[in-house]
């Protein structure tokens, strides 16, 4: 740590949101660097910080695990833990809904369903909505489902649909999100062959429950992949790593993971996502594992690089604008002139559908992606 970091109060923020988002056992050094950066910083201040980020109960945890003003942090770890208790509640009572009308094809994923497979801190969860993945052709008997739960349908694209409870959580509300589409990239597609890496017959329960998560190899190359359509350090960025972390404690099988993404065509973001929570988050990670993308490493180096502030081990400012196209070009794997070119001209039916809900001309659809691309 050089004078001008342990002058800066951003400084110490950003260490104590990383470390929040570890789930390993804490070193006495780590303890110390916390206590030590708390006692430059404001309650106020970490509090502020911690709720625009939407991760105030990962503070709250860590801080009552370093041991810092235990009584006022657990007030607010205990409150997340109760709150996520009955989102899984009513989690629960849509999967059981689910089950009675046959659906089959439907699971839990991304950060909550990180935070279930994991079996961590369940008050380390601060979103006002959960993502589920779904087969389109159980739509209807889906929406039904959830109807009957009291969430109602409030939009509805070609990737997503929105089902809002405003009654749950003290009238707080909450969104599920029932995704189309695994994974979609901002104004473009990503195509992905989920039946390779998903086993619908055996996904995995949660507990004693109906909720449905799929395997922790599947599980962890997703969250991977979501790290990289968010263009690694987009929003909601630190936590994001947070839920690979929260995966790769578990002994995955990364070799089974290189598999998929091979499969997929999706070895640079899969690589970089890896190495980038590695380097943030310190997860058991070999070498020979990343050794195998080196002739990828061009590409790796130049999105770490840009996504990745080594001054303060952190994530860059969020980026904007044609910054976000760059890296989905460096993020392909293939030539980045290729990669240009899809960007700018992807599929037809996607354009369509995405544009004009699967009517009107292809080229004012593509007219319209093209503005949609520059904003």
């Amino acid at each position: 740590m050089n004078q001008s970091q342990q002058n800066d109060p951003k400084y110490y923020l950003k260490y104590i949101s990383r470390l929040s988002m570890k789930t390993s056992k804490l070193t006495d050094l780590e303890i110390e660097s916390v206590r030590g950066g708390y006692a430059k910083l404001k309650f106020d201040e970490i509090h502020e910080f911690g709720s625009t980020e939407k991760i105030l109960p990962f503070i709250a945890h860590l801080l009552v695990r370093a041991g810092v003003e235990i009584p006022r942090w657990e007030v607010i770890r205990s409150q997340y833990e109760e709150r996520n208790l009955e989102i899984l509640g009513f989690l629960e009572d849509a999967f059981a809904k689910f089950d009675q009308y046959g659906i089959k094809r439907i699971f839990v994923y991304e950060n909550f369903g990180a935070l279930l497979k994991s079996g961590q801190e369940i008050a380390c969860f601060a979103s006002g909505d959960i993502d589920l993945y779904a087969d389109y052709s159980e739509k209807e008997d889906i929406s039904s489902a959830l109807q009957d739960c009291g969430f109602m349908p409030k939009a509805s694209t070609t990737v997503r649909t929105v089902y809002h409870s405003p009654t749950v959580l003290d009238g707080e509300g909450f969104r599920l999100n029932v995704m189309w589409q695994p994974l979609s990239r901002k104004k473009l597609p990503f195509p992905l062959d989920l039946d390779k890496c998903i086993e619908w017959d055996s996904l995995d329960t949660y507990k004693d429950t109906h909720i449905k998560i799929p395997s922790l190899d599947a599980l962890l190359y997703l969250c991977l992949l979501h790290i990289s359509v968010h263009g690694y350090h987009r929003s909601p960025d630190m936590r994001l790593y947070t839920d690979v972390e929260r995966l790769a404690v578990m002994n995955p099988d990364w070799d089974k993971i290189a598999a998929f993404a091979r499969h997929d065509k999706t070895e640079v973001r899969t690589a970089t996502a890896a190495l980038l929570t590695k380097m943030l988050l310190d997860i058991p990670l070999s070498d020979s594992w990343i050794d195998q993308y080196r002739s990828k490493y061009t590409q790796i180096n130049r999105l770490v690089d840009r996504v990745y502030d080594m001054k303060c081990n952190y994530l860059a400012e969020e980026p904007f604008g044609l910054k976000v196209l760059v890296i989905e070009v460096f993020s392909a794997d293939k030539h980045w002139i290729s990669a240009l070119f899809d960007l700018i001209l992807p599929p037809q039916r996607w354009v369509r559908d995405y544009y004009l809900q699967g009517e009107g001309m292809l080229f004012k659809a593509y007219l319209m992606h093209i503005r949609n691309l520059v904003r």
